[in-house]
């Protein structure tokens, strides 16, 4: 008990302490001086607590009695290991800090909320651990040595004035929402070593209008570059396998984008509300088109829908306004309620489908002209909603069905199953009735 009194006296009197292994000094023009070698880890603001005293739970000594709202620089000396958990979270006027190359880590929110406008990472760090900058608003450069290999979730996230950052080689993945919020972020490269991008990683990052994903990524996570509302394209390189839910929701600026044969999986919302996207392909090696992929697509024209799709999902293009026509292939069976609900400009539907799929009543607003298989007419004037349609006979199921080079018009093109499509698809198609392949 005499021990720790002492220790809150010299807190108090000197602003010069001694804590674990390290020491400290508030001078009066607000630069903490910390040396020593290894930095503990300190509570912070009421997460979690890791590190004991016999004397309690505490936070770092220099945050005591509102030692924060003094501090303006760090000097932290050579021969000081690491920078622990919550550090220097909160400290609204730090501007400045300078980090050894002794330090090899930093701890969980060690900057958090702090007003720091730039800064400088040593080479000797290698990982930058969760939250350790999150809502830095003032922060506009980081330099991020290529020691680094691992940044952890929210690593940055709400740094409000972060304009651009160069993401190492060395970092593995970029994991849940490292960069969330950073509003003023305008370009991004992912690296050749990343394998992953997390969930929520560019979420609301407006100003974000170039992303280049390198071809070694195989997955982009749930709401990853969601109300990226400046991003007007995107490529995906044939690496991606999955494309997560709402990766891409509410990119109100992007036009295009380019979805490789790679991928196996696109999720729900994966597109929701891109009201500037006019043309989408879906690749052969997608199964399903989940739940409200392309909901609120107002400028959709064009979708190539592949026959490897078995179902498709509820609203899936619910609010497409200009969507005028949709082929479903063949391997479709299921056909989700909304599906098609407001596309008031859909007037030609063509079902390759030999047995009417279910539909119920509000899957599709408007009945313009259906068109299905030689011989499927009467299966689908009795099939419920689908008699809503005028049925014509007219679809073609197959590449023996494609119309002979003597007859058939340039600008008729067809899948090699011979589905009716608006352009080239990547890979085999039947173009004046010959096999052409597109690259």
């Amino acid at each position: 008990m005499k021990k720790n009194l002492l220790f809150v006296l010299l807190t108090m009197f000197s602003f010069n302490a001694i804590y674990a292994e390290v020491t400290w000094e508030l001078s009066d023009d607000g630069t903490l001086t910390i040396a020593g070698t290894d930095m503990p880890d300190y509570y912070f603001g009421g997460l979690f607590v890791v590190e004991y005293r016999d004397d309690g739970y505490s936070i770092a000594p220099w945050l005591d009695m509102d030692h924060q709202d003094k501090i303006k620089k760090i000097v932290i000396k050579e021969g000081v290991t690491n920078i622990g958990v919550a550090a220097f979270y909160d400290c609204p006027h730090l501007t400045s800090i300078t980090i050894p190359n002794s330090v090899t880590s930093i701890g969980e929110s060690a900057f958090s909320g702090s007003g720091l406008t730039s800064i400088t990472i040593p080479e000797s760090v290698m990982s930058i651990e969760s939250s350790t900058f999150a809502g830095c608003s003032d922060l506009t450069s980081i330099y991020i040595p290529n020691s680094v290999i691992k940044i952890g979730n929210r690593a940055f996230s709400a740094c409000e004035s972060l304009t651009s950052i160069a993401i190492p080689n060395s970092v593995k993945s970029i994991e849940e929402g490292t960069f969330y919020g950073c509003e003023a972020l305008t370009s991004v490269t992912i690296p050749n070593s990343v394998k992953s991008i997390g969930n929520n990683a560019f979420q609301y990052c407006e100003g974000l209008t170039s992303v280049k994903i390198s071809n070694s990524v195989t997955s982009i996570g749930d709401c990853t570059f969601e109300y990226c509302e400046g991003l007007a394209s995107v490529k995906i390189p044939n690496s991606v396998t999955s494309i997560g839910k709402d990766a891409f929701a509410v990119c109100k600026n992007l036009k295009s984008v380019t979805i490789p044969n790679s991928v196996t999986s696109i999720g729900g919302g994966a597109f929701y509300g891109c009201i500037k996207l006019s043309s989408v392909v879906i690749p052969n090696s997608v199964t399903e088109i989940q739940d409200e992929t392309f909901c609120y697509c107002t400028s959709l024209t064009s979708i190539t829908i592949p026959n490897t799709v078995t179902s498709i999902g509820s609203g899936v293009f619910r609010e497409c306004t200009k969507l005028a026509s949709v082929n479903i292939p063949n391997s479709v069976t299921s056909i989700a309620d909304k599906a098609f609900e407001n596309c008031s400009s859909l007037t030609s539907v063509t079902n390759l489908a030999t047995v009417p799929q279910e539909i119920s009543e509000d899957t599709f607003s408007e009945y313009g002209t259906l068109h299905v298989c030689k011989g499927c007419k009467t299966k689908y004037k009795v099939a419920e909603f689908w008699k809503n349609f005028t049925i014509v006979e007219d679809a073609t199921t197959g590449i023996d069905a494609v119309e002979s080079p003597a007859t058939i018009s340039s600008d008729k093109i067809f899948s090699i199953s011979g589905q009716r499509l608006d352009k080239a698809v990547k890979g085999v198609n039947i173009i004046n009735g010959k096999k052409m392949v597109a690259k």
